[in-house]
C-alpha cells in the first residue's frame, strides 16, 4: 500500500517537473522568433557576397567597392542590357552582312562577306536610333535584300558611312519603282484633296483657269441671278462677280 502510494507521487512530482521544464524552455523559443522578426528576412540572391570583375576578389554585400582594388560593384542591371545590346548587335551585323553580300551567282559563290560595313552600320543604327534600333534593322535589312542599288551604294561607302546611312530617312531606303509609285499614290491624293466643285472655265481677268460658280441674290421684288468667278492660278487669284 505504501509502495503504490510512493509511486504516484513519484509520477505526479515528475509530471510537474517535465509541466516547468516545458515552461521555462518557451519563452527561448518565443524569443527566438523574435530575434528571427526583428532580423528581417533572409538576404536574396542580389544581396549575396558579389565577386569582382578586374581582380576576382569576393567581397561582402555591403560592400560598394572592391576590397581588394578598390574598383566599383557593378550594376547586375547594367551588365544585363549590355549583354542584351552586345547580343542585339551580332545578330544585326550577321543579318546585314547576308544581306550586303547578295544573292550567289550560279557557279561563282557569294564572294567577300563585307562583316566590317555591317558591324559598323549595325553599331551606327544602335547609337542614334535608340529603342527603335530593332524595328529600324529590321527594314534596313529588307530593304538591302530587296535593293540592289542601296546595297552597292552602302558597300562603296564602307564603314564611313555608316552614320549618314543611320540617319537617313527610311522611305529612301526604297528601290526607284517603289519611289516612283509612291509619287504617283501622292499625285492621285493631292488631286482628290484639291478638287472643287462647280464648272471650271477661263477667268475674265487673266484668261486662266477659274471655277465658275452661279446663283442668286435679292433685289427690290425679285431675286437676280449673278455669276462668280474664282481664279485658281498663283499670278491672278481674283474674284470677279457679274451681275444682272
Amino acid at each position: 500500500m505504501n509502495r503504490s502510494h510512493t509511486t504516484a507521487a513519484q509520477v505526479a512530482r515528475g509530471a510537474c517537473g517535465d509541466a516547468a521544464r516545458s515552461s521555462r524552455a518557451r519563452p527561448s523559443s518565443v524569443q527566438s522568433a523574435g530575434r528571427a522578426e526583428a532580423a528581417g528576412p533572409l538576404r536574396s540572391g542580389c544581396e549575396a557576397r558579389w565577386s569582382c570583375s578586374a581582380c576576382d576578389e569576393v567581397n561582402r554585400a555591403s560592400r560598394g567597392r572592391c576590397n581588394s582594388c578598390g574598383a566599383e560593384r557593378p550594376d547586375p542591371c547594367a551588365a544585363e542590357a549590355r549583354a542584351q545590346e552586345e547580343a542585339l548587335l551580332r545578330k544585326a551585323a550577321a543579318l546585314l552582312e547576308e544581306a550586303l553580300a547578295g544573292p550567289s551567282e550560279a557557279g561563282f559563290g557569294a564572294g567577300p562577306r563585307p562583316a566590317d560595313t555591317a558591324a559598323a552600320v549595325a553599331a551606327s543604327v544602335a547609337r542614334h536610333a535608340g529603342v527603335d534600333a530593332p524595328s529600324r534593322l529590321r527594314g534596313l535589312v529588307a530593304a538591302l535584300r530587296a535593293n540592289a542599288g542601296l546595297r552597292a551604294s552602302v558597300l562603296q561607302a564602307g564603314p564611313e558611312g555608316a552614320d549618314a546611312l543611320a540617319l537617313q530617312d527610311p522611305l529612301e531606303w526604297a528601290g526607284e519603282g517603289v519611289k516612283a509609285q509612291r509619287r504617283s499614290w501622292a499625285r492621285e491624293s493631292l488631286s482628290e484633296a484639291c478638287r472643287v466643285g462647280g464648272h471650271v472655265g477661263e477667268c475674265p481677268k487673266c484668261g486662266g483657269t477659274a471655277v465658275r460658280e452661279t446663283g442668286t441674290f435679292p433685289a427690290f421684288k425679285m431675286a437676280k441671278l449673278y455669276v462668280q468667278w474664282r481664279c485658281t492660278e498663283l499670278a491672278c487669284g481674283e474674284t470677279t462677280t457679274m451681275k444682272e
